[in-house]
This record gives structure tokens, C-alpha cells and sequence, in this order.
């Protein structure tokens, strides 16, 4: 019978058990089985010969690793959590076989270092309908550009105190998409003008640890 009639018959078939001994598949198209199936099938399956493929769906994302290496495993369609998403997104990329992401938790942000969205790109393509991302290791300059991709939900910025206050009134505009900041200097101390300081105290606000700050530029009344 074809693939798609087998794929539609398989707990049925394998049902059957001893009863059944060889399936004979009209087509040369993957059979489409769950996860699930694929590892509880496994006698049902053999009986196909040693040249059937499968498409697997639902597999969970550190599954996915093992499944791309067995012959028979044509494609997998992940499916899982967020977390564990981010967790193995760096190995789904590299995975030749991967065809779709889907993700059980739509309302958490994937969290990825910045890196990633260049390095992890393919895979990020591959999610299924609306997500969006948590972004960290940001370089300040960085912000406020990454920031207006809709997809980023928020960001966390790491960088040196140079860096930090060069970019003070963009992260400003950032709002509630700013996280944290992280001084990245051996001994975090900010150079910073009077106005600066006076000015951009929810951002400093986010500074990890707290902050101390060099100020030029006072004024007697201050």
C-alpha cells in the first residue's frame, strides 16, 4: 500500500503483531509516524524491508539529535518547550534533517545569546507561527537597532562602561524592552557628565550589582 495508507494504518498493523509478517510499501515516499511510534513500532517498521524512510514529528528537541542518525529518519518535526528549544538550538541548526520547530509554550520567549541569530539562523526560520525572543549578550551600540526587530521581546546588555554610557540615551529609548546591563570592565567604574547622571537613572537602575560613577562637569548647587 502506499505511505500515506500505511502511515494511517500503523497502530492498526501493528496491532496485528506476529500475525503480520511483511508490509510491502507501493511508493517510495517517507511514512509519516510520531515519535512515539517510531520508537514503540520499531518490529512493526522492520517488517517494511531495509529501504522504508520516515518523517517523524513530535519529537522532543534533545530527541532529535539521536533520530538524525538512523538511516531510516528521512525528516524530524520538533516539537517542544521553549526552554528546551533554546537549550538545543544550537545542535538543531546543525541538524540536516530537521524540517519544522513547533513550540508548546508560544507565550515564553525563546532566550538566545546574540550570537545566535546569526549562528542559529536556519533553525529560527524553521519555528512555526508567531514566537518571540529574549536576547542577550547585546552590545550597547547594538541595542536600540536589534530593538526594533518585533520578534525581540527583550534584550540584556553586555558591554564596557565606555560602551554603556556612549549608548545611555539609546538604551533609554529601549523602555520596557531593557533587562539588565552588565559592566563587563575588571573594575566597573562609569565616567559620566552631571546631566548624564541626572537624566538617565532608570537605565543605571538596571546596572547589575550597581554601579559607581566618575562625574565631570558639577556644578556647585549640585
Amino acid at each position: 500500500d502506499t505511505s500515506a495508507a500505511i502511515a494511517s494504518k500503523l497502530d492498526a498493523l501493528h496491532g496485528l503483531g506476529a500475525q503480520l509478517t511483511q508490509i510491502t510499501q507501493s511508493d517510495s515516499g517517507p511514512v509519516a509516524v510520531t515519535a512515539e511510534q517510531r520508537l514503540n513500532y520499531g518490529q512493526t517498521l522492520a517488517k517494511l524491508g531495509d529501504s522504508y524512510t520516515l518523517a517523524v514529528r513530535g519529537a522532543q528537541a534533545q530527541e532529535a539529535q539521536t533520530l538524525k542518525d538512523d538511516s531510516h529518519v528521512a525528516s524530524i518535526a520538533v516539537a517542544d518547550t521553549t526552554a528546551s528549544i533554546s537549550a538545543s538550538l544550537d545542535s538543531l541548526q546543525d541538524n540536516a534533517k530537521l524540517s519544522t520547530i513547533s513550540l508548546l509554550d508560544k507565550g515564553k520567549p525563546l532566550a538566545l545569546n546574540v550570537s545566535q541569530l546569526t549562528s542559529d539562523a536556519g533553525a529560527l526560520t524553521k519555528i512555526q507561527g508567531n514566537y518571540s525572543m529574549a536576547v542577550s549578550g547585546v552590545a550597547a551600540a547594538d541595542a536600540l537597532t536589534l530593538a526594533q526587530n518585533s520578534k525581540v521581546s527583550a534584550l540584556s546588555v553586555s558591554d564596557t562602561g565606555e560602551g554603556i554610557v556612549a549608548s545611555l540615551s539609546d538604551l533609554a529609548r529601549l523602555g520596557s524592552k531593557l533587562g539588565s546591563i552588565r559592566d563587563t570592565d575588571s573594575t566597573p567604574l562609569l565616567n559620566m557628565n552631571a546631566s548624564q547622571w541626572s537624566a538617565f537613572g532608570g537605565v543605571l537602575g538596571k546596572l547589575e550589582g550597581g554601579y559607581r560613577v566618575n562625574l565631570s562637569s558639577v556644578s556647585a548647587t549640585q
